[in-house]
């Protein structure tokens, strides 16, 4: 904070309207530095928002989290915590063991075929097993005791318990000691095609907390300092896994009417407590104090605003201020 203090009334007019003239520039550079912060912190918010590759020190966490590297984290969570829930069935092994329509040589049929990637554990054992008859034996326990109520076969059916399971670990399920013991015990089962199909449908959404926080730093746009029209946020440019979404949920950029201050928001907000848990707020600012610690560019402004004052390069026109 920056204050000047009012020349006594005696001082000579042109030394008062001069210091003025310059507290009101100093307004002005102090908003644009404000605003310039503001789309930092934006995006410092997109960046230790999850995703986000593990970085050893929080300096070098501060440049990670919006490239193609940290989709590919969101990605393989997303994927971790659907088949933590979901085990894959197959169609085809419980036709051939089925009670009316299956048979040993139906098995065997099925055994000197290819295995599905990402099958479920027990089916691929069975498929393993070299005793024909005991693995034959384990396949028709696996399928006729498997509940009823646990196979889907939809994507929209998979969704409500996918969602249930993450409003219940407020995020990411893996990461917070998920599924349920009930899950656990007793997984829900899928097709693998249809397990695969949602898996793929939900990475689309990697990046949509970030989304947001890109929107904010497009809508700063660009800034004035001391004469420079430099970008805000640096020039940060996010990937297309974030920008894809638009501005998501929705971001805005709230300036005061006193031009004091400018309020970000990201209205998606701590979205099933994503944030919280990952401690997004102060690792923001706990990065841009030590940004700022090592080069303060606010403080260099200020200083070089008196220079250019008092060299004659910042002055009045038509009650505007300029520089030149």
């Amino acid at each position: 904070m920056i204050s000047i203090t009012a020349l006594p009334e005696n001082s000579p007019r042109r030394v008062r309207d001069e210091v003025g003239l310059y507290a009101e520039y100093l307004q002005g550079l102090t908003f644009n530095c404000m605003k310039h912060e503001a789309a930092l912190c934006a995006v410092g918010f997109a960046r230790f928002t999850p995703p986000f590759k593990v970085r050893e020190t929080v300096s070098e966490k501060g440049k990670s989290g919006i490239g193609k590297d940290d989709e590919a984290v969101g990605n393989a969570a997303v994927a971790m915590d659907i088949r933590s829930i979901f085990r894959p069935t197959d169609s085809d092994l419980k036709g051939a063991v089925d009670d009316a329509y299956g048979s040993l040589e139906n098995f065997q049929k099925w055994k000197r075929r290819p295995m599905p990637r990402g099958s479920n554990g027990i089916i691929v054992a069975i498929w393993k097993d070299q005793d024909i008859q005991r693995a034959y034996e384990r396949a028709r326990a696996f399928m006729r005791n498997r509940p009823a109520a646990r196979l889907l076969d939809n994507a929209g059916q998979m969704r409500r318990v996918h969602d249930a399971q993450r409003r219940a670990y407020r995020g990411r399920i893996t990461r917070n000691r998920g599924p349920s013991d009930d899950v656990r015990r007793n997984p829900y089962l899928a097709e693998t095609t249809v397990i695969n199909r949602y898996i793929q449908e939900r990475q689309k959404r990697v990046g949509w907390l970030k989304s947001a926080w890109a929107y904010v730093v497009q809508k700063i746009g660009k800034v004035n300092l001391n004469g420079r029209i430099v970008n805000a946020g640096g020039g940060t440019r996010m990937n297309q896994w974030i920008t894809r979404h638009g501005q998501g949920g929705g971001g805005a950029v709230q300036p005061s009417d006193s031009r004091k201050s400018v309020r970000i928001i990201n209205f998606i907000g701590d979205e099933e407590g994503v944030s919280s848990s990952s401690n997004v707020i102060p690792s923001v600012i706990n990065w841009r104090n030590i940004c700022l610690n090592s080069n303060n560019i606010y403080q260099k402004e200020v200083d070089k605003s008196v220079r250019l004052w008092n060299a004659g390069r910042i002055r009045a026109r038509n009650q505007r201020i300029y520089g030149n």
